[in-house]
């Protein structure tokens, strides 16, 4: 029989979302990955204080602008302890006219998905960086 990790011995994943829709969508699509557990913070000076702390495998930051998501992801890329920590993005769709998020997106070597995503989708992208 295969021993579940204790809740101490779980790696960790960073979720900064300002909608409580997207966190219940992230933490029902993190359930099934047993060996992970999430920490949620919506406050940038808090998140990068968690991932101190906590040091995460993968963070998300789902915030309903890319921008937002930008700024966050240029924070956490900023302290050389984090410039290999995967970060994914999810948001709204880009507009086409808007280069300079996608420079800044490809610049800063996040990936994004953008909103609706289901969860099956989002369980299997996930898997595919905590597995790397």
């Amino acid at each position: 029989m295969e021993k579940k990790p204790r809740l101490l011995d779980k790696k960790k994943i960073l979720i900064s979302s300002n909608s409580m829709l997207n966190i219940k969508i992230l933490d029902q699509s993190l359930k099934s990955i047993d060996e992970y557990d999430s920490i949620t913070e919506n406050n940038m000076v808090k998140f990068l204080a968690k991932a101190f702390i906590y040091e995460p495998k993968l963070a998300i930051i789902a915030h309903d602008s890319m921008f937002d998501n930008v700024e966050y992801a240029k924070h956490v890329r900023n302290n050389p302890d984090f410039i290999d920590l995967p970060i994914i993005c999810i948001s709204n769709p880009l507009k086409k006219e808007n280069l300079s998020i996608k420079r800044k997106i490809a610049n800063l070597n996040i990936n994004y998905l953008t909103i609706p995503v289901n969860n099956s989708e989002l369980t299997k992208f996930i898997r595919q960086f905590l597995d790397n």
